[in-house]
């Protein structure tokens, strides 16, 4: 079974537009504007896992007047702040729960229920000036599940740095920090005592924490004024309870990467 990281590991992610053909809503005189991109994409199998699989990549940016609209994988958010340079709204994202997954001893764990994640987000940009075009941005989402996937909260800080070293070219440069209340932490990162006798890994308690830190990278090439290609590339780096969980210490990595492509499509 496919399960779409693209939200979990790339959630903080500021992926740059199309380097050309893409015009800001708010100067186009229908007021609409954007791009969407369709791709595919490399990514662990379960979190903390050293096993990879072929996902879908979809990412789209849709701005019709001051409300914009982000989606990356199965999660997003609605921008609906009228301030320029300041963002803020509600966000999503839907987990995908862990089972059938490649290592044999993590998959005789509990099996994991999907989560419905929403809550907030709050963004602030300005251009640096130091290229033509650039942008930094800094970023907080918020998201609490309400399906009982984990029940938990998640708390992510990502800052990013666009800019554009030629017309038709776009690069975004990133990175990100979350942190996980207990119960995602208990439910992804936690051994039971059933679960150690029918996996064979030692027990683990995992705690609230700072789990992961990542690096990001992304670039869009303009092959004609709709047309253009996307990359990107992410590294993230499990801390504490995540590191030191047996479902990632003995059974997968610490070091998490995602890598995808896409086509996109601006209008």
């Amino acid at each position: 079974m496919l399960r779409v990281f693209v939200a979990a590991m790339a959630l903080a992610l500021a992926v740059p537009g199309p380097a050309a053909g893409q015009q800001d809503a708010r100067e186009r005189p229908d007021g609409l504007g954007g791009f969407v991109a369709i791709g595919v994409g490399v990514a662990p199998d379960y979190e903390g896992s050293n096993d990879y699989e072929i996902i879908p990549l979809p990412i789209a940016r849709v701005a019709y007047g001051n409300v914009g609209l982000e989606l990356e994988g199965l999660g997003g958010r609605l921008d609906v702040s009228p301030f320029d340079g300041f963002g803020f709204g509600p966000a999503f994202n839907y987990r995908m729960g862990r089972d059938d997954v490649e290592d044999d001893r993590v998959d005789a764990l509990e099996e994991i229920d999907d989560a419905v994640e929403i809550g907030a987000f709050i963004r602030y940009g300005q251009p640096l000036g130091l290229t033509s075009g650039d942008e930094a941005v800094v970023r907080l989402d918020a998201l609490f599940d309400v399906a009982d996937g984990h029940g938990g909260i998640i708390a992510t800080l990502s800052a990013a740095y666009t800019f554009r070293p030629v017309e038709d070219l776009g690069l975004t440069v990133g990175t990100s920090a979350r942190w996980v209340s207990d119960d995602y932490a208990d439910t992804y990162f936690s051994v039971s005592p059933a679960g150690a006798v029918a996996s064979g890994l030692r027990t683990f308690e995992a705690e609230s924490g700072v789990t992961d830190i990542g690096l990001s990278l992304a670039a869009t090439y303009a092959l004609t004024d709709r047309w253009g290609l996307l990359a990107t590339g992410s590294t993230s780096f499990l801390l504490g309870d995540a590191a030191d969980s047996p479902v990632v210490d003995d059974a997968g990595s610490a070091t998490q990467f995602f890598g995808g492509v896409a086509v996109t499509f601006s209008f």
